[in-house]
C-alpha cells in the first residue's frame, strides 16, 4: 500500500486490511506491535535505500531520512546519482534486499511510486535460489518464479506516472481524474476495488479457453492429416472427403470453440499461482493429451479402414441374396444373348455393389472419426497441470463441472446431430 498519509495510520489500516499479516507484527520491548524491519517504512527512507548516492558532488538541501535519528525531513546532504535522462539511478541489488518484505509506503510522493513500480519489474529477485528459500521459510513469502508483473491502482493525478509504468493499471472511473484514467489500461468503472478480482478471474478463463481450444484443434488436425495420408496410401482416396474435412474445420470446430469458450470462470481460476510470462500456450501435459488421443483415434480409423469387409458387413451392407437364372426354351442364339445380358448385369451389380460398400465404408470411418473428436471436447474441458495429476484422482475426472455449463451439452448435440448424415460419396472401381 503506497499512501500519502502518516506511517502510523497506514500501519493501522493496512493490518486491518490483510496487507500486514499477524507473522509480519512483532512485540517491542514496551508491548507495542509494530511490523517487523523492511515491512513498512517512509517514501524518505524508500528513496534513501534505493537510489545511489554521489558522494563526490557538492551536497544539497533535499528530503532525506536519518537512519540514525529516524528523522525525515530536509537536510543538507549528497545528491543521488542520475543517467543521462536525469533519473535517479537504483541500486538493484538494495532494492531486490528491500522488496519481497515491503508491504506499507507511507508519505511517499510520486516518485516513489514510480520507484517502485520499475524496480520492481526489472527485479530478478526469482533467480536468487536461496534467497527466495530463506523468504519462505523466515517469512512465508513466495516469490513467483518468473519476471514480476505489477498492477497498480490508483485515482489521482499524482498516481499518473506508476499507472502509466506498470504492466496493468487500473483507474477509478468515477472519482478517477482524466489524467489517470488516460495513463492507465483499465478503468474501473463502478470505483470498486472488487471489480479487479473479476478482471482477474475473467482473463484467467479467456486465456484457459484459448489453450482448451488449441488443445482440441491441434488434435483434430494431426489425426485428420494421418487418416488423409494413409487412406490416400491404401484406397489412393482419402477417407475424409473434401465436404466432410470442410464441415470438420468449418462448422465442428466453430461450434467446438463457443462450447470450449463458454465455460464460466470458477473461484478455482484465482486460488491457483499465475502462470508466467515463460509458460508456453501448449503445455507438457496438453501435449501428451494432444498425441495420446490422436494416437488412439489413429489406431481406431486405421482398424475400420483395413477391416473393411467386417465393417461392411456389420452394418447389413453388401449382403445380396443369390437368385437362380431360369431360362426358357428357345435356341442358341437366343441363350448366347441371355448370357451376354446377364454378364453385363452382373458387372454393373459388382460395379453397383462395389460403390454402395465404399460409401457406406467410408461414412462409417467419418462418423466414428467425429464420434471421438466430440468425446475428446470432454478430454479439452480441463486443462490438467503434472502436480495435480500426482496429488489428486479429482484432476482425472474430465466430467467435472460439465453440468454448470448447458451450453456445452447443446453444442455437441448440435454438432452430432449435423454431422450424422454426411456420407461420402466414392466410386470405387
Amino acid at each position: 500500500m503506497c499512501t500519502g498519509d502518516a506511517l502510523e495510520t497506514a500501519i493501522a489500516i493496512s493490518a486491518q486490511c490483510g496487507i500486514l499479516r499477524p507473522q509480519d507484527l512483532e512485540s517491542e520491548p514496551d508491548g507495542k506491535v509494530v511490523p517487523k524491519p523492511n515491512f513498512a517504512m517512509t517514501g524518505a527512507e524508500f528513496d534513501e535505500r534505493v537510489h545511489m548516492l554521489d558522494a563526490s558532488a557538492p551536497r544539497i538541501m533535499r528530503r532525506a531520512y536519518d537512519p540514525t535519528t529516524g528523522r525525515v525531513g530536509e537536510m543538507l546532504v549528497p545528491p543521488f546519482k542520475r543517467d543521462a535522462t536525469g533519473s535517479k539511478i537504483i541500486d538493484q541489488a538494495a532494492f531486490d534486499a528491500i522488496w519481497p518484505t515491503l508491504r506499507v509506503l507511507a508519505r511517499c510522493q510520486p516518485e516513489d511510486k514510480l520507484t517502485l513500480v520499475t524496480g520492481m519489474r526489472r527485479s530478478h529477485v526469482f533467480e536468487q535460489v536461496e534467497y527466495v528459500a530463506q523468504l519462505k521459510q523466515n517469512y512465508d513469502i513466495a516469490v513467483f518464479p518468473d519476471q514480476q508483473v505489477v498492477a497498480v491502482t490508483g485515482d489521482g493525478t499524482n498516481d499518473a506516472p506508476a499507472l502509466s509504468a506498470a504492466n496493468v493499471g487500473f483507474a477509478m472511473g468515477i472519482v478517477g481524474t482524466d489524467i489517470a484514467k488516460q495513463a492507465c489500461d483499465i478503468i474501473l468503472l463502478d470505483d470498486n476495488f472488487a471489480s479487479t478480482v473479476a478482471a482477474v478471474k475473467w482473463g484467467r478463463n479467456v486465456y484457459d479457453s484459448i489453450s482448451k481450444f488449441c488443445q482440441f484443434q491441434l488434435t483434430v488436425n494431426i489425426a485428420a492429416i494421418f487418416v488423409a495420408c494413409i487412406g490416400s496410401l491404401v484406397y489412393g482416396t482419402s477417407p475424409l472427403g473434401a465436404v466432410q474435412m470442410l464441415w470438420v474445420n468449418v462448422i465442428m470446430d466453430s461450434l467446438a470453440s463457443v462450447a470450449l469458450a463458454s465455460e464460466p470462470p470458477t473461484n478455482a481460476l484465482l486460488e491457483r499461482a499465475p502462470y508466467g510470462k515463460k509458460r508456453p500456450m501448449i503445455t507438457r501435459v496438453m501435449w501428451h493429451n494432444m498425441l495420446g488421443q490422436a494416437a488412439y483415434q489413429l489406431v481406431v480409423v486405421c482398424l475400420l479402414l483395413f477391416c473393411k469387409p467386417l465393417v461392411v458387413s456389420g452394418f447389413g451392407v453388401g449382403k445380396h441374396a443369390s437368385r437362380p437364372n431360369h431360362h426358357g426354351g428357345g435356341g442358341r442364339d437366343t441363350m448366347f444373348i441371355h448370357i451376354i445380358f446377364n454378364l453385363t448385369a452382373q458387372q454393373e451389380k459388382h460395379q453397383k455393389e462395389a460403390i454402395e460398400e465404399g460409401t457406406v465404408h467410408f461414412t462409417i470411418v467419418f462418423n466414428t472419426f467425429v464420434l471421438m473428436q466430440l468425446f475428446n471436447e470432454f478430454n479439452s474441458r480441463q486443462l490438467q497441470t503434472v502436480d495435480r495429476l500426482r496429488s489428486t484422482w479429482e484432476e482425472w475426472n474430465v466430467f467435472r463441472g460439465v453440468t454448470r455449463n448447458p451450453l456445452f451439452g447443446g453444442v455437441l448435440c448440435c454438432v452430432r446431430a449435423r454431422g450424422v448424415n454426411i456420407p461420402q460419396l466414392v466410386a470405387l472401381p
